[in-house]
């Protein structure tokens, strides 16, 4: 809808039409493409079209922050494993593209808790990595049965519908 100048920092403030809710403040707003263009900061109490992001350039010099603001200690995100939860190993070990090992530990984790979308999820990247598209997709699937509103599992069977070039929206599909 509209970018904003602001007094703070010198920077843009984004407009969005991407209504959200009290609360979602920290969420994302991304664009068609599905790449991260802001993050949500607040919206008028009035309701209407006035809802506010910041532009994710702001955060590129966070992201190269050495220690959390005020500890001098690392994070404990800069320390993923076991120990903080699979969530957080399963993220590092995704975000260095490790698959064999994020494959590993999804599979302990889904055996861990086959109940969690995530597990799933972290499943079916691992298994994309590998080029193991059919089992990728199995764990995608399993993930929107978890949980039919999980916006990311819809998106990475949408992308294996074109990659493999068959819908998978048949029997057993989305």
């Amino acid at each position: 809808m509209g970018l904003h100048s602001c007094e703070c920092d010198g920077g843009k403030i984004i407009q969005t039409s991407a209504a959200f809710g009290q609360g979602a403040s920290g969420g994302g707003l991304f664009d068609r493409q599905g790449r991260l263009v802001g993050v949500l900061t607040f919206k008028a109490k009035s309701g209407g079209n006035f809802h506010f992001a910041l532009p994710v350039g702001w955060l590129r010099p966070l992201a190269v922050a050495k220690n959390a603001p005020g500890t001098g200690e690392a994070s404990f995100w800069e320390h993923p494993g076991r120990g903080n939860g699979y969530f957080l190993a399963a993220c590092d070990l995704g975000a260095q593209e490790k698959w064999w090992p994020l494959s590993n530990l999804a599979d302990e984790w889904t055996g861990q808790e086959p109940n969690n979308p995530k597990a799933g999820m972290a499943l079916g990247h691992a298994r994309r990595g590998l080029g193991q598209a059919e089992t990728a997709v199995q764990a995608f699937q399993r993930a929107l049965m978890l949980d039919s509103t999980h916006a990311e599992a819809t998106w990475a069977l949408r992308e294996l519908e074109f990659e493999l070039g068959r819908s998978l929206t048949g029997p057993g599909g989305l």
